[in-house]
């Protein structure tokens, strides 16, 4: 009896250690996601706070008294025939984003799979940390000062110069002291969606950096490298993470349902030259993988062709009118329902704000 004891004593040690260390590895393996959850929770939260502190800065130009603000309208701008450019290399995650040089956009390449990536989160090493964005800060004239200008005026007989309403209602002077990259605002009202667009030197970097050049794993809404920074492109393509938080674009998907799209049919897109409205009229899906963000059309058919697909591939109609020469704005995030696959929502940009059409 001892000896068949010592042999199951021996059996029991033998089957032990292969428990233990299956134990261990999924002990270590619980941390390992757990800090690694915690750590990408906290850097989020810290993206978020530093996006609402820009959203307040920004808001800090004061419009007119009386509210007026004439919105000039998009110029006319049809270059050739283009898709979205592929991803080239990141730079350094611990360079600081510089001013981007006015020269032209490199020659965009067809996208397929290479575009995958626009939607992915990247974690990066370094977490972020607040931000803030010094206000454009203007001290009121003394009284002295405007009675001696009125009387250097009367002396000269130069008629005073008033000086002009701001184009935007959004401060991008003081926006670009931080963010050099900041090209735009795009707002959905009664979502999340109130982010600063950014537009880089590719379409890598702002995918786990903040508009002032911080890791971070939300990234930055990243108009793509093949637009003109202008917004006046047949399609202007902005990119932007679908994260599990619903931040950033992730309440795009919500356009599926026609109830959502009939509480926010209309964007809000801010630009240095002015702010524009954006009527909605398509939202679907695409594979990722093969779908090529058109960035212009080479004519008539082709405009047609794409606005055909858009409305079919919607689960519902809208009644925006969309014709040749209109300029789009396409806001693209990824989706889950199979590998590649990406959410899209569509809309015109109106040349001047939705209700207001036939005003002087």
């Amino acid at each position: 009896m001892p000896r068949m004891t010592g042999m199951n004593d021996g059996r029991q040690g033998k089957i032990r250690w292969p428990v233990a260390l299956m134990l261990a590895v999924c002990m270590s393996a619980a941390v390992f996601l757990g800090y690694v959850g915690g750590k990408g929770y906290l850097e989020q939260r810290e993206g978020m706070a530093y996006y609402a502190a820009l959203a307040t800065q920004a808001h800090a130009a004061s419009l007119p008294a009386d509210g007026a603000q004439e919105t000039p309208p998009l110029p006319s701008a049809r270059p050739g025939p283009s898709v979205s450019a592929g991803l080239s290399a990141a730079p350094d995650g611990t360079d600081r984003p510089q001013a981007r040089s006015t020269t032209a956009r490199p020659e965009p390449s067809p996208t397929g799979a290479a575009m995958s990536a626009a939607g992915i989160s990247a974690e990066p090493e370094a977490s972020a940390g607040e931000a803030s964005v010094p206000s454009k800060a203007r001290p009121a004239a003394p009284v002295f000062a405007e009675e001696e200008k009125k009387a250097e005026d009367e002396e000269t007989g130069e008629p005073e110069v008033e000086e002009q309403a701001p184009l935007s209602a959004l401060d991008f002077d003081a926006l670009r002291l931080t963010g050099p990259d900041i090209v735009g605002w795009v707002s959905i009202e009664g979502t999340v969606i109130h982010y600063p667009v950014v537009q880089g030197e590719d379409n890598r970097f702002y995918l786990s950096h903040l508009p002032d050049g911080t890791p971070n794993s939300a990234g930055s809404i990243m108009m793509d490298v093949a637009n003109t920074d202008l917004f006046t492109d047949d399609v202007t393509i902005l990119h932007g993470h679908h994260m599990r938080s619903g931040a950033m674009f992730g309440d795009l998907e919500e356009y599926e349902r026609e109830a959502y799209y009939l509480e926010h049919p209309v964007m809000r897109l801010y630009t240095p030259r002015g702010d524009y409205d954006v009527a909605i009229f398509a939202a679907y899906s695409v594979d990722g993988s093969t779908f090529a963000y058109p960035t212009a059309f080479s004519g008539q058919e082709g405009f047609d062709e794409f606005i055909a697909r858009a409305r079919s591939r919607t689960p519902y109609q809208t009644d925006v009118e969309v014709a040749y020469g209109d300029h789009l704005l396409m806001l693209s995030t990824c989706a889950y329902a199979y590998e590649y696959e990406r959410f899209l929502v569509v809309g015109k940009i109106l040349d001047q704000p939705e209700g207001e059409a036939g005003a002087p």
